[in-house]
């Protein structure tokens, strides 16, 4: 590479706003956007399913929605190992981000559309085709504006976590608009209006990216990796290592969605049913309580930062492993608050204080899983399969997430509490064993943290 390219780069990588490069801004922005649409749709989908043909719902018995639910939620991370992989071999990363965000845009435009088809009797049909193209768009997105984001910090480093950190409260700050607007519109106003505003949210990410991304992102990601390998490279032995770790936590990672994902799932329908959600004479629309994650996580982001510059500075920052384990408890603690409320109504309707309770450590754990995970994924591996390794990652939250509507369908044999019990305990024992594995994994990771 030239002396004027390489100063391009530099350029291109070198800190602008608040200490991190404007790139890092685009991709966040534009992954924000994609959010605010998926959690708006998320937070309606089993909501919609089960309302009565009445309300403009299908009418769908709960089981049944969550399942559908599972399948949707789990599909939307597990197709991010085919963007990865499209991305290492044939596309580059930005060809996928473009692509993908046009799909995801097309697909909650006929989500909203669908109800216009219903005097053809192809309303079933057109939202069903609007929820593969979002799984699509979203396979080819999710992986590799992630791993663009490691391209921006080539030194890696805290400075990387710290950089991951800021693309995740853009996530978050859309999630929560996300769940206020597209929830409100969905479930108070009508179905397609709400789906109508994700499609809106998509919209914008997506002129956001045409709009900056040449002139933030220069040729960051435009090189489709494969291309540069000469001839097929063994893994070493320490590559090897370090893909087993990131195997271990994987499975790990399974176990967390399981819990946590149950938020637009089982824990939505309950929420919905069987809790009293008024405050100050105020029913809380039902989408609005996963918000209660989002602010959570708004909260804990900055304090943990701090307390990980904190401990970095007398080399006792925590492996990204214990975070995990300390995620999956967090879990385990607001499952056991959920308990707590449950037991002590006792016949009578249990206050949303207490799922407003569960989703605060449901926040916590989330700020203490999501950044620190990709990140250690993007670092532990072989920079030539980065991209489909950030997309293995996301399977595991796939199949996580494709577990809770089986969970949740337990509800149809099991009470409420002993489904919550079990995931209480569940999310423990995970907790503990990962705890003790750690110094394990940690000797493993051969200093890539």
């Amino acid at each position: 590479m030239d002396t004027s390219v390489s100063n391009a780069r530099r350029d291109l990588i070198a800190p602008a706003w608040f200490g991190h490069p404007r790139g890092l801004f685009v991709v966040a922005f534009t992954e924000m956007w994609e959010r605010f649409s998926y959690w708006g749709m998320a937070g309606l989908l089993v909501l919609f399913l089960t309302a009565p043909t009445s309300s403009g719902g299908w009418g769908w018995d709960g089981a049944t929605a969550l399942k559908l639910y599972g399948w949707y939620a789990g599909l939307a991370f597990v197709l991010p190992v085919a963007g990865g992989w499209l991305a290492n071999n044939y596309w580059s990363e930005r060809r996928c981000i473009l692509v993908g965000s046009i799909v995801i845009a097309l697909g909650h435009l006929l989500l909203a559309g669908a109800i216009l088809m219903a005097a053809v009797g192809l309303e079933v049909a057109t939202f069903l085709a609007g929820m593969a193209l979002i799984l699509i768009g979203t396979g080819l997105m999710k992986p590799t504006i992630s791993s663009v984001v490691t391209h921006l910090y080539p030194e890696g480093g805290a400075r990387r976590d710290e950089g991951f950190n800021v693309f995740f409260v853009a996530i978050y700050i859309g999630a929560f608009w996300g769940a206020i607007v597209a929830g409100y519109l969905g479930e108070r106003v009508g179905w397609h209006y709400g789906f109508g505003a994700a499609a809106v949210g998509m919209v914008l990410g997506l002129l956001c990216y045409l709009a900056k991304q040449d002139a933030w992102l220069g040729d960051l990601g435009t090189v489709v990796p494969a291309r540069q390998q000469h001839k097929r490279q063994a893994f070493t032995q320490i590559e090897k290592e370090r893909m087993r770790v990131i195997l271990v936590q994987g499975l790990f990672t399974v176990l967390y969605a399981v819990g946590f994902y149950q938020m637009f799932g089982m824990l939505n329908l309950y929420a919905r049913d069987h809790l009293d959600r008024t405050i100050l004479g105020f029913e809380i629309p039902t989408p609005w309580l996963q918000t209660i994650n989002v602010l959570s996580f708004f909260v804990c982001v900055p304090l943990l930062a701090w307390l990980w510059r904190k401990l970095l500075r007398v080399d006792r920052n925590p492996s990204a492993s214990y975070k995990l384990a300390l995620g999956i408890g967090a879990l385990a603690v607001g499952y056991c608050v959920l308990v707590g409320g449950v037991a002590l109504s006792g016949e009578e309707r249990p206050s949303v204080v207490w799922l407003i309770a569960t989703y605060v450590f449901f926040g916590l754990g989330d700020a203490l899983v999501w950044a620190n995970q990709i990140s250690l994924t993007s670092k532990l591996a072989p920079e030539r399969y980065r991209a489909t390794l950030v997309g293995g990652w996301y399977i595991c939250i796939g199949i996580g997430t494709w577990l809770t509507g089986y969970v949740g369908s337990l509800m149809e044999y099991h009470s409420f509490l002993s489904i919550f019990i079990g995931l209480a305990v569940g999310c423990l024992a995970a907790a503990v064993a990962l705890a003790a594995l750690t110094p394990s994994l940690r000797r493993r990771m051969h200093g890539a943290e």
